[in-house]
């Protein structure tokens, strides 16, 4: 998280507060926790791009409107420009991982929507990992059919999303509305995710099936140890792999659910309904590391 927009409300108007891209809590809240426990999975296969960008802050998901959709959209528009800044100064033609959570997978989607899908990049993408922001079943059959669901793990030029929930829990944000931002000849308009089937690709079985994905395919989650609990400024550590700790299913309504984890530390960042959203990378840490070197080895043979 670098820089956000807050939408507060008073009696009078809605404004808009901006925070410093330079914010000491937001950079320390980036570098000692979102790096270590998702970004470092593809550090394995890849060269790592994580630009800071003006993220909107939760306030735009619990009252959405005019206010909170223009914060979507300078986030949005940060993103779109690093994102082609990176492509025309960075890659020298090399293929890339598209890769994302939570509001970044938001603004993801847009971006394949609207300069993926219309240029060469489509070819040159690996695959696009989106998870934490329920992907519209209605967008895949429309702005995003050129774009198939990975279904095997070493399928590539193919899309991943899941959002994990507890088995015994269940989709109930009652406080959250999310919407997705919908492209059309009017200028664009967007819609609550609410009611919408969402999609799901298991990280244990890399399969949109329905099928348990047992234990065994578990290969290792993982949490972010800090030295002194609220204490961001301090070096932090990932925890010892568990293995072989939590099954996996997508369920009909586009939800990954698992069996409950060992360790409590999964229950930190817990959200409504058994919502393990802060956890969707490092719950399938190993899996994740190592099927992106699958997905790299295939593509390179591919050319």
């Amino acid at each position: 998280m670098a820089e956000g927009w807050r939408a507060m409300n008073t009696r009078r108007t809605k404004m808009l507060i901006a925070i410093a891209i330079g914010n000491v809590i937001a950079n320390r809240f980036l570098e000692n926790l979102v790096v270590p426990s998702q970004t470092s999975v593809f550090n394995g296969c890849c060269r790592i791009f994580a630009p800071r960008y003006r993220q909107a802050t939760f306030s735009v998901f619990v009252d959405p409107g005019p206010s909170g959709r223009l914060a979507l959209q300078t986030a949005y528009g940060d993103v779109r420009r690093a994102f082609e800044h990176y492509m025309a100064v960075d890659t020298d033609g090399r293929p890339f991982i598209l890769a994302s959570h939570s509001q970044g997978t938001l603004h993801a989607i847009r971006l394949l929507e609207e300069v993926i899908a219309n240029a060469d990049y489509r070819g040159r993408m690996v695959a696009a990992y989106l998870p934490g922001f329920s992907l519209p079943e209605d967008k895949r059959k429309t702005t995003l059919d050129w774009l198939r669901l990975c279904a095997a793990e070493d399928s590539v030029r193919c899309l991943i999303a899941w959002d994990t929930y507890d088995m015994k829990g269940g989709e109930k944000r009652a406080t959250i509305r999310d919407e997705h931002y919908y492209a059309d000849a009017k200028g664009g308009r967007w819609e609550p995710h609410s009611g919408k089937i969402g999609t799901c690709v298991n990280p244990l079985s890399w399969s949109p099936e329905l099928a348990l994905a047992g234990k065994d395919r578990h290969k290792g989650a993982t949490y972010v140890v800090l030295p002194g609990i609220g204490n961001l400024s301090l070096t932090p550590k990932l925890a010892p792999l568990a293995k072989n700790d939590i099954s996996a299913r997508c369920g009909k309504d586009g939800i990954l659910y698992i069996s409950t984890p060992s360790s409590p530390a999964y229950k930190i960042g817990m959200m409504a309904g058994k919502w393990y959203h802060n956890h969707d990378y490092n719950l399938f840490y190993t899996n994740i590391r190592e099927n992106a070197i699958v997905r790299v080895n295939d593509y390179l043979e591919l050319e």
